[in-house]
């Protein structure tokens, strides 16, 4: 099952494309988190940070932005930014980043922020997100360290960040993880199942699983298995 963590890769030689170079999973709940565009060292970096629950601060082009669940912003190291958490609704602050470097993570990037501006809203189910996922259960669970095969999966998530549809949700049934939820608990609904067992099986949280069963089907995971034990 997939759980808060944070992953940095450092690479023997340059390479000619781009590269992972940290990701992670975390929440915030003190003042003292926090990050300036113009006071960090890794320049030519990216990061793309996604809220998943509570709500943080970024301050960008004289602009103030609440960063709630779905919202997530985009932006290139160095530069005129500042996030954090400012202890909204007394909750702390969940969400996932990934930071990646290298020329053409710049050069994507400029085409992404050309095309989508640095703060974007999307649904959990949308392809940025799924692929952001897809990314961090490879290094998370598979143990893929190898640049080639991260980098692959890291220009899979930086084009859907560019593909027309990325905010559009697939139907319930074309989504991988409900569907796997849903014939798992039709192929084993005599077992005393649990959250946790349906969601260890699909490689995901418990309150993932829930979030994204309510918003796709209506009902919870559990409502679908009591259902399904009537049937």
């Amino acid at each position: 099952m997939l759980k808060p963590d944070s992953f940095a890769f450092r690479y023997a030689e340059p390479l000619p494309y781009m590269l992972l170079d940290s990701m992670g999973w975390q929440s915030a709940s003190s003042g003292s988190y926090g990050n300036k565009g113009l006071k960090r060292t890794d320049h030519g970096h990216v990061i793309f940070q996604y809220t998943l629950s509570g709500e943080g601060i970024i301050e960008m082009e004289g602009q103030t932005h609440t960063l709630q669940e779905g919202k997530a912003f985009m932006v290139k190291i160095p530069s005129s930014h500042h996030y954090y958490y400012a202890g909204g609704q007394g909750k702390p602050w969940e969400f996932v980043w990934l930071n990646a470097k290298g020329e053409d993570a710049v050069r994507m990037w400029d085409r992404i922020l050309a095309r989508r501006g640095p703060i974007v809203s999307l649904q959990n189910e949308s392809q940025p997100v799924a692929r952001f996922w897809e990314l961090y259960r490879a290094v998370a669970v598979e143990r893929i360290y190898e640049s080639a095969p991260l980098s692959q999966l890291l220009y899979g998530f930086m084009l859907s960040l560019l593909a027309p549809d990325t905010s559009i949700a697939p139907g319930p049934e074309s989504h991988p993880i409900i569907k796997k939820a849903k014939d798992y608990m039709k192929y084993h609904y005599a077992r005393n199942l649990s959250l946790e067992d349906i969601a260890s099986q699909c490689g995901i949280s418990r309150s993932y699983l829930c979030r994204l069963f309510q918003h796709k089907e209506g009902i919870s995971p559990l409502e679908f298995l009591r259902r399904r034990r009537v049937e």
